[in-house]
């Protein structure tokens, strides 16, 4: 795991430490948030991050599960990237 990635500090542990979902693989960035930042709506954080099979998409995580994934809504098909949020964030409606 290595350069910007999505990371979290769990602060219901009693020492809390670092984790990290690797969302580019290997040496790759993701620069999660990059566009449009985060915002959690019910359970889930939605944000933009890239990775080298879909480009820069649309990302959520339920965070109500131990154990995190990352799940994608690919927007742009293949690795055409939608730079969603890019051009005013993200905003929770309703």
């Amino acid at each position: 795991i290595a350069g910007h990635e999505l990371r979290w500090i769990d602060t219901t542990q009693a020492n809390p430490t670092v984790n990290t979902i690797d969302i580019a693989a290997g040496t790759s960035n993701s620069y999660a948030g990059q566009y449009g930042g985060f915002i959690a709506v019910g359970g889930r954080l939605y944000f933009s991050a890239d990775d080298p099979i879909n480009g820069y998409e649309l990302r959520w995580i339920d965070m109500t599960l131990d154990s995190p994934s990352i799940n994608t809504i690919s927007i742009a098909s293949g690795t055409v990237s939608s730079y969603v949020g890019q051009y005013g964030g993200f905003t929770a409606v309703g």
